[in-house]
């Protein structure tokens, strides 16, 4: 079984005030669908996935009733109590023990192409999607590479980077153990609290577990963590709409 683990329990502040009343994910882009639709109808679509768990903690209820309006594919919820005191490092933690098997992690402001899923099927290890960019924002999550392996990822990274991450994590069943060690850890040790999930790289890094990169077109994935990316979405998505049907 593949599962997908998506981390949806943080307040979406940036969205503020959309995000006062509902949580992030549920928030509309085109002709009713949701952030949460569209994402699903891509992961769906690919066929690589056969169970959706959604991490959440801010507004987790509505999320919990939107999931059982989804039928074409098996969805389920952790909830976690600590999320206006932490941040998604401590999200994935709680979900630990479903990386036992072939998994995908992500976030759920991400619309990621079925396309971006079924080329990460085909990799083994650990495996992170990146794409290249040459005008990355000072808070986007910059990737570090060295070769065939990262080395970072990090909003924290100066210099002229052009890499920026996906958030879409592909770990298969020989690695689970390894990555859920260093995670676990991490966790322990206290001082990760206001941490991206995404920190957990440059970590791995240092203990010599390899993550490669896997290049994916820029075009092939959004994020909406700002009133502008949700603008463009909801652009994109309508152009994309009136070609289907002009």
């Amino acid at each position: 079984m593949v599962k997908l683990i998506i981390l949806a329990a943080g307040k979406g502040s940036r969205l503020m005030p959309l995000t006062q009343k509902i949580p992030k994910p549920l928030i509309v882009v085109e002709k009713g669908k949701t952030i949460l639709d569209m994402a699903l109808d891509e992961i769906i679509k690919s066929k690589v996935v056969d169970e959706v768990i959604y991490v959440v903690g801010y507004l987790a209820e509505q999320i919990e009733a939107k999931l059982k309006t989804i039928n074409k594919i098996k969805t389920r919820t952790i909830y976690n109590p600590f999320y206006e005191e932490s941040c998604d490092l401590y999200s994935l933690w709680f979900a630990i023990k479903e990386i036992d098997s072939d998994v995908f992690i992500t976030n759920a402001d991400n619309i990621i192409n079925a396309k971006v899923y079924k080329m990460m099927q085909k990799e083994k290890g650990i495996v992170l999607a990146v794409s290249k960019s040459d005008n990355l924002l000072p808070d986007e999550t910059k990737v570090q590479i060295d070769g065939d392996e990262i080395i970072n990822a990090s909003k924290k990274i100066n210099g002229d980077c052009l890499v920026e991450s996906v958030s879409l994590l592909r770990i298969t069943k020989e690695k689970a153990v390894l990555f859920k060690e260093v995670l676990d850890k991490m966790v322990r040790e206290g001082n990760y609290i206001d941490e991206h999930w995404l920190d957990i790289f440059y970590r791995l890094y240092k203990e010599g577990i390899q993550v490669k990169p896997l290049e994916v077109p820029r075009g092939l994935w959004d994020e909406v963590d700002y009133h502008g990316d949700l603008v463009d979405v909801m652009k994109k998505y309508k152009k994309m709409r009136g070609k289907k049907h002009g």
